[in-house]
Formats: C-alpha cells, sequence, structure tokens
C-alpha cells in the first residue's frame, strides 16, 4: 500500500451514507466506530469487534508517533488549541491587531489621557482532513476469527504512518494546493514573515552569519555552526523573541553536531554540547522531510506555532454497500497554525528563522 495520506477539506468528505450517518449524529465522528454500549442511536458500523478496534487503535498510535519529531514536540510543550467537534468546521479564525501602547504605573489605576484604538482584522486557515484509506474484505475478516491467527493491522499501522508523515510535512511546508475563501495553511519554512538568511549573501554576512553551508565539514568548522546558531538567536531577540528555541536540522547534518566543537584543543565539548549551553535554545531535533542546508530555529511561543488539536490519528470504518467489502479511513485533524506579530519596529515578523544556502554563483 502506498504510504501517502490525503490531506482534503471536509466537505469533501460528506458524500454518501458516510455523510448522512455523521450529519445525524452531530459530525461527531466516534459514530463510525464500534460502540460495546448503546451511546449511539446509529449502528451501521458495528462489523468489528470491540477488542478488534482496539488492536487497530494500538497499532495507529503507535505507528503515529513514529514521524511526528517536530510536532510531537510542539504537542509535548503544550502548544496546542482545542477545537472540540472538528469536522463540525472548515475553517479556523483568529483576530490580529494592531500594537497598543506601553503599559503605565498610577496609584489609582486610571488612565483617561491615552485609550487605545485597536485596529483589529480576522485572520484564517482552513481545517483539513488528513487521511489513509484501506480496506479489508469480508472473506479475509471472517478467516481471521476462525483460525489461530489475529486480524492483521499492517494496513492500519502503514496508513496511520502516512497521516502522520503528512501531519509533520504541513507542519514545515504548509498545505499551499489546499485553499478556502483564498486562505490556506502555512508551514515554518513558507510562513510569509519568517526571517530569511542566505549563506554567502551580503545581509547574512553583515550579521555574523559564515559563507557555507554546515554539511561541508572542509569548508565549515563546528566554531562556524555555533556561531551561525548565535546569529539566529540574536536574529530572534532583535525581534522581541525571547523565549525558548528549537533547532531543527535536517539529516544530512546530524552527525556533524557530534563533532568537536574545536579539534585543536583539549575540550571534549561537541558542537551539540556548545549549541544546548546557549540561554534559551532547548532542543535540537533531526526532522528526516527538512531539505538538506535548510536550519530553522524557531521560538516556541503560542504566538508563533500552535497545532489545531481536532482529532489525533482515528480509526473509522463502514461498509460497501453489498457488505463484502469493509472500508477504513486512518484519519486526523491537526494542522499547523503559524502565525506572527508586529515587532517594536512596527513590522510583522514571525519566530522563525531559516537559514539556508548558499546562493549559486
Amino acid at each position: 500500500m502506498a504510504n501517502s495520506a490525503q490531506i482534503s477539506n471536509n466537505s469533501s468528505l460528506m458524500s454518501g451514507n458516510i455523510g448522512g450517518l455523521l450529519f445525524r449524529n452531530n459530525f461527531d465522528a466516534s459514530c463510525l466506530r464500534t460502540h460495546s454500549d448503546n451511546s449511539s442511536p446509529f449502528h451501521v458500523n458495528g462489523v468489528l469487534r470491540q477488542e478488534e478496534f482496539e488492536r487497530f487503535d494500538d497499532v495507529v498510535i503507535r505507528a503515529g508517533r513514529e514521524r511526528l519529531n517536530a510536532v510531537a514536540d510542539v504537542h509535548a510543550r503544550g502548544l496546542t488549541t482545542d477545537l472540540p467537534n472538528p469536522l463540525g468546521y472548515t475553517q479556523y479564525t483568529w483576530t490580529v491587531s494592531n500594537s497598543m501602547e506601553a503599559a503605565v504605573h498610577t496609584m489609582d489605576g486610571r488612565n483617561n489621557d491615552k485609550n487605545d484604538a485597536r485596529n483589529l482584522t480576522q485572520n484564517s486557515i482552513p481545517i483539513p482532513i488528513t487521511h489513509k484509506d484501506f480496506e479489508i474484505d469480508s472473506r479475509t475478516l471472517h478467516a481471521s476469527r476462525n483460525g489461530n491467527q489475529p486480524l492483521d493491522t499492517w494496513q492500519a499501522e502503514d496508513a496511520s504512518r502516512g497521516v502522520s508523515e503528512a501531519l509533520e510535512d504541513a507542519y514545515l511546508n504548509g498545505i499551499p494546493g489546499l485553499q478556502v475563501n483564498g486562505n490556506t495553511v502555512s508551514g515554518i519554512l513558507n510562513q510569509a514573515n519568517r526571517i530569511q538568511n542566505v549563506h554567502g549573501s551580503a545581509p547574512a554576512l553583515a550579521k555574523g552569519y559564515s559563507a557555507t553551508n554546515w554539511s561541508d565539514n572542509v569548508a565549515t568548522t563546528g566554531n562556524e555552526i555555533y556561531s551561525d546558531v548565535v546569529a539566529m538567536k540574536a536574529d530572534l531577540h532583535a525581534n522581541q523573541f525571547y523565549g525558548p528555541k528549537v533547532l531543527y536540522i535536517p539529516t544530512n547534518v546530524e552527525s556533524r553536531f557530534d563533532e568537536l566543537l574545536n579539534p585543536s584543543n583539549s575540550s571534549n565539548i561537541t558542537i551539540r554540547d556548545a549549541v544546548l549551553k546557549l540561554d534559551t535554545i532547548d532542543a535540537i531535533i533531526v526532522v528526516d522531510q527538512l531539505p538538506d542546508s535548510t536550519y530553522t530555529l524557531v521560538s516556541m511561543d503560542s504566538g508563533t506555532v500552535q497545532i489545531i488539536d481536532g482529532m489525533s490519528n482515528n480509526v473509522l470504518q463502514w461498509s460497501s454497500l453489498d457488505s463484502l467489502v469493509f472500508y477504513f479511513k486512518v484519519m486526523a485533524i491537526q494542522p499547523p497554525l503559524i502565525r506572527d506579530r508586529l515587532n517594536k519596529a512596527g513590522t510583522r515578523v514571525s519566530g522563525i528563522v531559516q537559514l539556508t544556502g548558499p546562493i549559486g554563483p
């Protein structure tokens, strides 16, 4: 089975008997699962036994976690915003405002001289469904119950892995091909107001960045990698992003971070050790979906990155019209929410520094 998952708008799922069932259950996705009690009035999906669904759930959760290095870290930091009943929404909207005047100190709590007139606008992103389908025919299901071999779960595991890969890719690259009312989902690598630097470019060199990329272990020393991270951190601080930060690196430079920072002296400090000793840099995360020679330092605050947590990897099921084939869908609703804000200069900036390159001849 191919390991790629689809990302689609909620409306595309609302067709046929599935859409009718969801509509009658207020778009509660649990109506497409086997129930062990009588809590749902619609039980057209009672083909899998409860223990069989639990086996699917176990492998779906386990496989889903394998491919979520960056997204799992965002979840672990609590940088999520809950979206109850996620199938009932096609967009997520938030308010953006201009900057306010500084707070003041008074004895009576009154400040009649200045009242901010805030310019409020609204931004929206689509709420897509990330899903991968598979099927089991009735003979295979029946055979698994007649013998000693339990129902094979490899398709569910593979589908879950594909969904998680798509979620990780969306966090990095957004979902540019899906638009609702002109709005799309941005990732950390294409957020419009991220801070961009290119190895060897005049602006980057002026800020202290090196001229060559980190994978070149001849032209770029450990001290230069360290200095580049210091420059990335300075870029964030210059735009008032002072909180905890994570450095995302691609797999082709992971081994470099285990090299000594300065092989010419007797210190055993590696590049990784030195970077993690920098104040507010919490972690270095290897993301295999990052392009080579692309390094990203992200301010891990809710004004920069969040995951809209509608539904984690979940198995849903329905039957063909003749009930000879049973269809399954591993589905998640967890798009990234990548935002920016005004800095002191009045410019909209996202707390993301991207270093790429070098530039060509």
